[in-house]
């Protein structure tokens, strides 16, 4: 052990040594070779600063964080650190860190280093702010102290109760409260909602007193709880939620009850007008013990439905009463709808569904109910009209039907016809006596002896007349007589059979007779076709009609070939306008296609009609022909006849008219029908008939742009190409675009504008409603008439530019 001598001695020997005079001396760069050295070894650890002048070690690098960290209570910024220790910032950095591993009072947030010695003084400072005002709100104390809020909630929820005398709400962290300020709200949304006698909104009730809806949502939640306050709350903990005092409920109660007792029935409308949003759902919630119907717009009792029951099995009880019908709305409440009328009918037959119900009674207008065979007994009032009809048809279509005086008549105003024609003949004769001798006399007057084409000249004019005549009566009387043929098979329109209805059913109301007569135009069009049907086989098989049935046959026979020639002088010169558009032969195909599908279709009918025999009974010649006819027709055609009708048959299916053309050919010739060949003068007749047909049915349609775009542009084009053209709808644009060369600017611009039009009409119309625009639509509705009026004008006045 070591005494106190020998540390006496080694005393002196320091004090020595400190007082002797140093005999060499390092300069500063060999100090800093040294230090340089020893760092590299590994002997020494050591920082610079960042001017360089000075060397620190790491541990009092540490001590020095620590002595800035107390002096700035507890709270520094690493970026200070840097700035007062003049140390790299990598340097802080990294020894903050391992200060903050080593303390566990000691952290960084957000560049900065905290000591909890700041955050107590922190929490004192705001329990005395709190303490004094009431509440506190976190959001504001971390804005004043520039510290995140996802900090300071754990930090000042640790701090409850010890540092802070105070508690946190529940639903919402942001703020502190006191319970004297707990109480003091408490107690003031109990006066308040006390004294409430109808639904108040508690958003409104947190803006007009300062309070916070978290808060005010947690406390009623309370009140209502402990049976303070009585009521309920609707709408959750949103914006929009009312509270609903029990005294206003039972109100609400008091009255749906007494009137559902006294009418048996309830409307969703009245309950609404309570307050109750959802009024169905209250009801169903609130009757779910009673037997009751829920409809459209009303709750009802089962009384009525079993008082409309009742009075269907009383009244259709017998089953003579077919004429019977019963509008349930007269036994219901006046304040229901017919949705809600149809719905107690449809109930009532789900539940009598094991009776067959449904099948005994049909509804009409949603709720009226007849006898299932309502429809079925109207027949009988229209049996006479259909055999006085049927009578007076086959007197009008042929005269085999005709009695011996009514012949005579006929056949008597024929032969005025024909005297009154040949006398018509005669004066045509003298004018073109005198047309000869003006053309004559003309072609003397030039020289060159032209007596001879002047004479040809007139023969021509005369054939021309002829052939004008002969287009004229087939433009216009071809067309009406057509029309006549077929509403002449027509036994009667819609309207024509609710009058009949309106008549014999006098009180029944109009949606019905309506309804009726839809079912009924089928049923008695069939039968009047077989009424028809079999007077003209009476007719036929009198004595008197065997004379005169060959002379009838061939006068159809030869009025039919006319129709066809002009039909098929039209498919010829549609086909000429097809021809215009080959550059493109898609085109080109689908036009060729729709013209042998329409007007192609409509001349082989024609042929194969011309080609029904009189033992063909079982062919119903009056209809359209359809692809099961026109084979039973080849069955039952002559062998030579038969395999041309089975070419112009398959040809319809194809997509040559080339093909369709030599068909036509070949089987009018087999069938001995002669198709004259082509007269270019006729064909401008025909043209210009055509031409006239489309500006009527133009005018007809002058309400309806998409149709007079479709008829203009093919006006147009027939005053341009000098062709007809037969193109459906969807090939207006194509058609517009083969005239875009041809016409003036203007023009092109005008018909290109009402197509625009009328897509973007299309467009509208393809949304649902509630997002149509009706002002727009509107708007689209008056621009298109007024370009359409526009292209009328112009389908008239518009020839080939120049």
């Amino acid at each position: 052990m070591v005494d106190w001598s020998e540390i006496e001695k080694l005393q002196a020997d320091f004090q020595k040594t400190q007082n002797t005079h140093n005999l060499q001396k390092f300069s500063e760069r060999n100090c800093v070779e040294i230090l340089v050295k020893l760092q590299e070894m590994n002997l020494l650890t050591v920082l610079h600063t960042i001017d360089g002048k000075e060397y620190i070690t790491p541990n009092h690098l540490k001590k020095e964080i620590k002595d800035e960290l107390f002096i700035h209570h507890g709270r520094i910024s690493l970026v200070e650190l840097q700035q007062l220790l003049n140390v790299d910032f990598s340097h802080i950095e990294s020894k903050c860190k391992e200060l903050v591993k080593s303390d566990r009072h000691i952290q960084i947030i957000y560049g900065q280093l905290i000591e909890d010695s700041y955050l107590d003084r922190l929490a004192e400072e705001i329990n005395d702010n709190l303490q004094s005002v009431g509440f506190v709100k976190i959001a504001e104390v971390s804005k004043e102290s520039d510290l995140p809020g996802e900090f300071l909630i754990p930090e000042l929820v640790s701090r409850m109760g010890s540092k802070i005398k105070g508690q946190i709400d529940e639903h919402n962290n942001d703020v502190i409260f006191t319970d004297a300020y707990l109480a003091r709200q408490k107690a003031l949304i109990r006066g308040m909602l006390s004294a409430a006698t109808k639904p108040t909104n508690l958003q409104v009730l947190t803006t007009t007193h300062g309070l916070s809806v978290h808060l005010v949502h947690s406390l009623l939640d309370t009140l209502l709880q402990e049976g303070r306050v009585n009521g309920q709350i609707t709408g959750g903990r949103s914006e929009k939620a009312l509270f609903h005092p029990s005294i206003y409920t039972q109100t609400q109660d008091n009255w749906i009850e007494s009137f559902y007792k006294q009418n048996n029935y309830i409307e969703y409308q009245a309950v609404s007008k309570l307050g109750i949003s959802d009024a169905k759902s209250y009801l169903k919630k609130k009757f779910a013990n009673r037997n009751a119907l829920f409809l459209n717009t009303v709750c009802m009792s089962m009384s009525w439905k079993d008082r409309v029951t009742a009075t269907l099995e009383e009244t259709f009880a017998d089953n003579e009463n077919e004429n019977e019908w019963i509008n349930v709305m007269c036994l219901l409440p006046s304040s229901l709808s017919f949705e809600d009328g149809n719905q107690l009918i449809q109930s009532i037959f789900r539940e009598k569904s094991k009776d067959k119900m449904a099948e005994k009674y049909v509804i009409y207008a949603d709720t009226i109910v007849t006898n299932a065979n309502f429809a079925q007994s109207c027949l009988k009032f229209f049996q006479g009209l259909i055999n006085e009809k049927a009578h007076a048809a086959s007197k009008k279509s042929s005269i085999l039907a005709l009695t011996e005086q009514e012949r005579k008549e006929y056949l008597s105003s024929t032969s005025l016809e024909s005297t009154t024609k040949r006398g018509a003949k005669k004066d045509d004769r003298r004018k073109k006596a005198v047309e000869i001798t003006y053309s004559s006399k003309k072609g003397n007057e030039g020289g060159g002896s032209n007596s001879g084409t002047g004479t040809r000249e007139v023969k021509t004019r005369g054939k021309d007349k002829k052939r004008m005549k002969w287009a004229k009566e087939h433009d216009t009387g071809g067309e009406s007589k057509s029309s006549k043929s077929e509403s002449a098979e027509i036994f009667m329109n819609h309207d024509e059979i609710v009058e009949v209805l309106t008549e014999k059913l006098g009180d029944c109301p109009e949606e019905v007779l309506q309804q009726v007569a839809e079912k009924l135009m089928k049923p008695l069009q069939q039968t009047y076709q077989t009424t028809l049907h079999s007077v003209f086989l009476t007719i036929s098989k009198t004595p008197d009609s065997t004379t005169h049935t060959k002379q009838s046959r061939n006068v159809q026979l030869k009025q039919a070939e006319e129709e066809l020639m002009m039909m098929w002088n039209k498919a010829r010169l549609y086909f000429d306008g097809v021809q215009l558009f080959e550059a493109d032969d898609n085109i080109k195909s689908n036009l060729e296609k729709y013209l042998i599908k329409s007007v192609g279709l409509d001349v082989a009918n024609k042929i194969f009609l011309l080609n029904t025999t009189d033992n063909m009974t079982d062919i119903d010649t009056s209809v359209q022909l359809t692809g099961e006819m026109r084979i039973k027709i080849i069955s039952l055609s002559p062998d030579n006849i038969k395999q041309h009708l089975t070419k112009l048959n398959s040809s319809i299916n194809g997509k040559s008219f080339d093909m369709l053309m030599e068909c036509v050919k070949a089987a009018t010739t087999a069938c001995g029908i002669m198709l004259r060949q082509n007269d270019k003068k006729k064909d401008r007749l025909v043209i210009h008939g055509n031409r006239k047909s489309l500006l009527e049915q133009m005018d007809k349609e002058s309400g309806n742009p998409a149709m007079v775009l479709h008829l203009a542009s093919s006006i147009i084009f027939q005053s341009v190409f000098g062709c007809m053209l037969h193109a459906p709808g969807r090939h207006v644009p194509d058609v517009l675009d083969k005239l875009e060369s041809s016409l003036e600017r203007d023009v092109y611009s005008t018909l290109m504008k009402s197509q625009d039009l009328i897509q973007q009409k299309m467009i509208l119309e393809q949304k649902d409603e509630h997002e149509v625009d009706e002002v727009r639509v509107e708007e689209l509705n008056c621009e298109m008439q007024e370009v359409s009026n526009q292209i009328r004008e112009l389908a008239v006045t518009t020839k080939k530019k120049k």
